[in-house]
């Protein structure tokens, strides 16, 4: 009896260790009728074949029996939550998969769930939930995610759900590691929208809560005919990549009013297409913070078409971002932004780094920084926006290097219908180029000035080592590209800025070509202008601009250092290398240029003179021209004169005798 007591025992622990087995069940009923015997691995209600199983009576069964059971449905079955009852899925590991039951006629999946007012279709808590080849109708939420693992769709044939409910997916704040992928919302084909003129719900795909993070998925879904095709709102890394959201109009349908909108979301939107939205492709609005996303190799505008529309919905990316915490940062990488009507990027508050970007053709500016702190704008070609190429607005320690502004593809001619880079309302110390070869902003074509920083408070900005009013075409040579009005102008009392130097580095810019004047400081005072080269590169390039080479209207300005040439000659009479409004202007400092082809070529030397105004100078050494002219500049102001009459400078190829210049 013990022996066989043991065995007994041994066989019962046998049994009770082994795996549970997954269970299918085939639903072949609408009816509200709850399965009989739950846990049984029946789908069984009290009517027999075809009602023996519903969809209640299967996800009943499913939720009390172990292992990973699958639904599937017999004929092509239509469920509505105001007549079903549908319970939560709370068991782990279940598929409901209606792919079988494809319906050809219209290219959708034939087994539909009308969700009524502000309920919900399906609802899983479990874990490793699939929900494939289901049409989610009505005012409600098609599928809410509470759990973790699940997964919404999917790539294989008849895979993809369909949604034309208020909110299509939405991932709650305890879901976890959720993908969702392959699905349609508001379009039953991916071409053919589903309402005329009216959105069909809310949201196509809703995160919300902190919660969500890493490990959701949004992939390879198409969004159409919502309010917002995806809201992202307040939750963790999330990663959207490769969906098609917005389509073009063709006539009688309408895409998402916001293609994504973003609340508090550090999420990664990469390889997406996003066009036609109307009233923005990725936003947040003024006051809702999108946090601190990571926007990468998108394309928003009419990149994704052969044939492209002219106009497309308003504002490629325009965010919100919070100063506080000040570790937020947009990151906006290599992407495409075209043919959008209002600003390709625009940005307020917090920090922004946008970077090796191709934004053209919007019907506002290129990028628009507003508010924004230590941002980069670099490795950008900004070109054929309606407005300026790049604004920055109330902006502070932003770095603009290494773009090509004005210029289009091939570097011809598509430039921005204002300036290149306008810098305004109090926005300071910001650097424009740089101290290095490769920080140099590429700016020509532009209808306005290539550089324009005006009104009281912009102050502290450098502009350093950008090439104004040329391009190069590989191993062709050199083009002209000069920009309409000036190609630096510093206006209506901007003050302190300076042009030529990165911090205390002599960076010259190269300005050549432009309709107006090179550089041209208005009603603008203490500000250096120093080390640029004007109307010349120094070497092959001798391409004046129109009109002076610099011109000044305000006071305590520097002018030093500066080669200007070539400049005066396409108007009559010819004008002055540089020009000085002395009606508006004094204690301007004028030191040290080249200057020449307008007036004086090389700097021969300085001298102080006494109190009374008297000088001598003589040359030690060759005088490098035939003439010599001379300017006086006051100690205390720095106040600079006219150039004198000129001497002759006795040029000979040995030292001799040099006569002194004698002035008061």
């Amino acid at each position: 009896m013990k022996l066989q007591s043991v065995v007994f025992l041994f066989l019962l622990f046998f049994f009770l260790c082994l795996p549970a087995f997954g269970a299918s069940f085939v639903v072949g009923s609408n009816l509200d009728l709850a399965d009989q015997n739950q846990g049984d691995g029946t789908c069984q209600t009290a009517l027999g074949p075809p009602h023996n199983c519903t969809l209640r009576a299967a996800i009943e069964e499913a939720n009390a029996h172990a292992g990973a059971d699958t639904i599937t449905f017999a004929s092509q079955l239509s469920f509505s939550t105001d007549v079903t009852t549908i319970p939560d899925i709370t068991g782990n590991d279940l598929t409901i998969d209606g792919s079988s039951q494809w319906n050809t006629t219209t290219n959708s999946p034939g087994v539909e769930i009308g969700v009524a007012g502000l309920e919900d279709g399906l609802v899983t808590i479990g874990t490793n939930t699939v929900i494939k080849g289901i049409f989610f109708s009505g005012g409600g939420t098609g599928i809410r995610v509470l759990g973790t693992g699940a997964r919404i769709g999917g790539p294989g044939t008849h895979e993809r759900n369909l949604f034309f409910s208020g909110t299509g997916v939405l991932l709650d704040s305890s879901s976890r590691s959720t993908t969702v992928q392959h699905n349609f919302f508001g379009t039953r084909n991916g071409e053919n929208y589903g309402a005329d003129n009216l959105y069909i719900g809310d949201t196509g795909i809703r995160i919300f809560g902190s919660g969500v993070g890493a490990g959701t998925v949004i992939e390879h879904n198409t969004i159409g005919e919502y309010r917002y095709g995806i809201h992202l709102d307040r939750c963790g890394v999330v990663k959207v990549d490769n969906n098609l959201i917005g389509k073009p109009d063709d006539g009688s349908k309408t895409p998402n009013e916001f293609g994504i909108f973003l609340e508090s979301c550090n999420a990664e939107i990469t390889n997406n297409t996003i066009a036609y939205n109307v009233n923005g492709q990725i936003f947040s609005h003024i006051g809702v913070a999108a946090g601190s996303p990571v926007i990468t190799n998108n394309r928003i505008g009419s990149a994704y078409f052969t044939s492209p529309v002219s106009i497309y919905g308003a504002g490629g990316i325009y965010l919100t971002i919070s100063n506080f915490p000040t570790n937020q940062n947009v990151n906006i990488t290599g992407n495409i932004i075209e043919s959008t009507t209002g600003d390709g990027i625009n940005i307020a508050g917090g920090r922004a780094t946008i970077q090796d970007n191709i934004v053209y053709n919007n019907g506002k500016n290129g990028v628009s920084l507003r508010d924004t702190q230590e941002g980069l704008i670099s490795g950008n070609k900004i070109y054929a926006n309606d407005d300026n190429g790049i604004l920055l607005n109330y902006a502070q320690q932003v770095v603009v290097s290494n773009n090509i502004i004005g210029l289009g593809s091939g570097l011809n001619d598509n430039g921005n219908g204002l300036s290149g880079i306008r810098i305004e309302n109090s926005s300071t110390n910001n650097l424009i180029g740089g101290p290095t070869q490769t920080s140099a902003n590429l700016i020509g074509f532009n209808s306005a000035s290539g550089i324009f920083i005006t009104g009281a408070g912009t102050r502290d900005n450098d502009v350093a080592g950008n090439i104004l009013g040329s391009t190069v075409l590989g191993t062709i040579g050199y083009f002209k590209a000069g920009n309409n009005h000036h190609g630096i102008a510093v206006y209506d009392n901007a003050e302190a800025n300076s042009i030529g130097l990165s911090g205390n580095i002599i960076s010259p810019n190269i300005i050549l070509d432009s309709g107006w004047r090179g550089i041209a400081v208005n009603n603008s005072n203490h500000n250096r202008i120093v080390g640029n080269k004007i109307g010349t590169d120094g070497d092959s390039r001798k391409w004046g601009n129109t009109y002076s080479g610099i011109q000044v209207i305000g006071t305590n300005n520097i002018l030093s250092d500066n080669t200007i040439a070539n400049n005066g000659f396409g108007v009559v009479p010819a004008q002055a290398g540089i020009v000085i409004q002395e009606a508006a202007s004094f204690n301007n400092q004028i030191s040290e240029n080249s200057i020449f082809n307008n007036e004086g070529k090389f700097f021969e030397g300085k001298v102080q003179a006494d109190n009374s105004g008297n000088y001598s100078w003589q040359k030690q050494g060759h005088f490098k021209s035939a003439f010599v002219t001379a300017t006086t500049t006051t100690p205390t102001n720095l106040n600079t004169s006219e150039f004198s009459l000129s001497v002759h400078g006795y040029v000979f190829p040995w030292p001799m005798f040099m006569p002194a210049i004698r002035g008061q």
